[in-house]
């Protein structure tokens, strides 16, 4: 590929985020091509590209080449796998792009379980080296550390814990459970990477993009479970019963392993130690959730 051309390239267009941006995206003169794993349809603003970045051999690149690689590509999906894609691919220069990463990079360098550990250094690695292959290629690259995503029904974290409790009107919660947190909604985030990618000062950086406000988990339970799951309560459970259910998930298989780990954050402050969202002028919602925000596909 020897030159961009006018347009969008958004990878994991059908995730959270991505699915905000392509919303942001709508209407615009430009065209908006996506990638995706699994064929999509049934939008005629957007043509979808069927790829893997972690598992494909040069066919992404090819199309790009036939049609021409949009001159701005944004990345909200798994940052190691785009980084990877856009190292061995002939991408031409000029390109701007913007790519979401995770303040996990920060938080879980020092985590006790392994896994959180090796998730910290793959984001670590995979940022040093687009930043540092950006200036050869001539590309424009700014990185997006967000803190906790809501507001789509896709995270990992807060809206499990929600559906659990509409299913089951009861949910347990550890009583030390105060860790501060900071989230951030998909919208801000997706009006994030369209920004950046507008402002070449940011060429370069890594931004930390809390939430618009710091609370403990515990409340931002409660002010979930009133919104989506007003029938349901929180069961207070004291340390006497909820560490050694922690220590004894502690030691099987990867999904209790993972609840653990859960239980242990619960305990810690999980925050961003920056914000730089004035430098992209934008100004990010407080946690204020809806009876949709932990919906998946509203």
């Amino acid at each position: 590929m020897r030159e961009t051309t006018p347009g969008w390239l958004v990878f994991g267009a059908t995730g959270a985020v991505g699915g905000r941006v392509l919303a942001r995206l709508r209407g615009q003169a430009a065209p908006v091509l996506a990638v995706s794993r699994r064929p999509q349809g049934g939008d005629p603003a957007v043509d979808f590209l069927q790829g893997d970045v972690f598992a494909d051999t040069g066919a992404l690149a090819d199309a790009l080449a036939a049609r021409g690689c949009p001159g701005t590509i944004v990345s909200a999906g798994p940052l190691d796998g785009f980084v990877a894609w856009a190292l061995r691919s002939p991408l031409p220069p000029g390109l701007r792009m913007a790519a979401l990463s995770s303040m996990s990079a920060e938080t879980k360098r020092e985590a006790e379980d392994p896994a959180e550990r090796a998730l910290a250094a793959r984001l670590q690695a995979a940022e040093r080296a687009l930043l540092d292959a950006a200036p050869a290629r001539g590309w424009q690259v700014t990185l997006l550390r967000p803190t906790l995503i809501w507001g789509a029904g896709l995270d990992r974290s807060l809206s499990p814990l929600v559906r659990l409790g509409a299913r089951t009107r009861l949910l347990p919660v550890p009583r030390g459970s105060g860790g501060l947190r900071q989230p951030v909604h998909v919208d801000d985030l997706a009006q994030a990477l369209l920004r950046a990618v507008e402002l070449p000062e940011l060429a370069g950086e890594v931004l930390r993009l809390p939430g618009g406000e710091t609370l403990g988990l515990d409340e931002m339970l409660r002010r979930s479970l009133a919104a989506a799951a007003p029938q349901a309560r929180i069961l207070r459970v004291p340390d006497l019963l909820s560490r050694p259910v922690e220590r004894l998930l502690a030691l099987g298989p990867p999904r209790a392993r993972a609840a653990a780990n859960a239980l242990r954050r619960s305990r810690r402050d999980l925050l961003a130690g920056g914000d730089d969202w004035t430098r992209l002028g934008i100004r990010p919602r407080p946690f204020r959730p809806g009876p949709d925000a932990f919906r998946p596909g509203v």
